[in-house]
This record gives structure tokens, C-alpha cells and sequence, in this order.
């Protein structure tokens, strides 16, 4: 498996708060399209207002980037809650990331199959961490359960497994309640019409 500071970024707000992401490409990040709502003034949050940390750890970092622009599923709707299968956004950086870009995988979640996710967790926010051994338990065509339910901060963070002996992206971390987790398929990221919110 790829390090979590490889492949887990820390996406911080200036208004307070931070998501988790990872890398599409060099240029692409992508995270939760839930972070990116703010409750009050319920507005979307200025693309500017948001930044990359790559190997982010108690306040050290490898590099930060800004964000010029971000774009959401256009099927989204903040007033919905958790849960929706369009909770995805794609942030524009201003300079590529270093190193290597993940792997998206190819297929589905398997059922039963174990998986790690890894971000930036409420209780050990200045830390990456995975959380390991999590079972795939429901996969559907747009979303999928796992049965790690993990803490606020760790929205939009990886769910990663193995293929063909390779470490690869199998969905985005998205919601939680006390018994599970919920993901979005890899594939599902950047699919569809999307839409600049602010």
C-alpha cells in the first residue's frame, strides 16, 4: 500500500475545518462535495478559500497548493443530507502535486472483501490515519458500505484494496452512521454533469 502521506491529502478551509482527498492527476483533487457547503451562511465556500497539504503531519507538510476552482456533481444538493450518491467534487489546483499519481481501480468494490481508508479523522485530525480491514457489506451500482464507521474529517478520503498485487483507489469515503461506512465507487468520480456552485 501506498503511504498515507503519498496518497492521503488534508484539504483545509480558511473558515475553519478540513475534508480528506486525493489525487485524480497531478492538477485534480478529488473530496467530498459535502466539505465544501458551508452550513452559515449556507453558501458554497470560495474556491480560493480552500488548500491542498500533501504529506500533511502535526503542521509539517511536503507542500501546499491552492485551489482555483472546484466543480460538483450537478445532481448535489446540500439541503439533502449524507448519503448521496453525487457527493463528489473535483478541486483545480494552481501547480501540480509531487509524485506519484494513485491508481484508479477499474471495478467495483467485491462484497466481503477488505479495504483500508485513510484521511484525516476528527480525533486525529493532524495525523493521517487508516482505518484497516474494512469489509465491503453492500454493493450497489452507485455506492457502496463498508463496516468501518469513521469520525468527521475522514470525508472524501480513499478506500483503497489490492488488484492483480497492486495497490489501487476503489471509492471516495463519504458518510458514516455508529455500525458502517458508505463510499462512492472510484469510477463514479468525475462521471456525469457537473456544475461550478459559487
Amino acid at each position: 500500500m501506498l503511504g498515507a502521506g503519498d496518497l492521503v491529502l488534508r484539504v483545509n478551509r480558511e473558515v475553519g475545518g478540513h475534508c480528506s482527498g486525493f489525487a485524480l492527476d497531478a492538477t485534480t483533487v478529488a473530496t467530498a462535495a459535502h466539505c465544501l457547503w458551508l452550513e452559515r451562511p449556507r453558501a458554497w465556500i470560495r474556491p480560493t478559500s480552500l488548500h491542498v497539504l500533501l504529506g500533511y503531519d502535526r503542521g509539517d507538510y511536503v507542500q501546499h497548493i491552492r485551489v482555483t476552482a472546484y466543480r460538483i456533481a450537478a445532481a448535489y444538493r446540500a439541503d439533502r443530507g449524507p448519503g448521496q450518491a453525487s457527493d463528489w467534487a473535483l478541486l483545480t489546483l494552481d501547480r501540480p502535486l509531487l509524485g506519484a499519481v494513485p491508481t484508479l481501480a477499474p471495478v467495483p468494490a467485491l462484497r466481503g472483501a477488505a479495504y483500508a481508508v485513510g484521511g484525516f479523522g476528527a480525533r486525529r485530525a493532524h495525523r493521517a490515519a487508516w482505518a484497516v480491514n474494512c469489509r465491503a457489506t453492500r454493493v450497489g451500482p452507485d455506492r457502496f458500505a463498508h463496516s468501518c464507521p469513521l469520525a468527521a474529517g475522514f470525508s472524501g478520503g480513499p478506500v483503497v484494496g489490492r488488484r492483480d498485487g497492486a495497490s489501487m483507489i476503489f471509492g471516495l469515503h463519504i458518510a458514516s452512521d455508529k455500525t458502517q461506512g458508505l463510499a462512492i465507487p472510484a469510477a463514479a468520480i468525475g462521471q456525469g454533469e457537473m456544475r461550478q456552485p459559487y
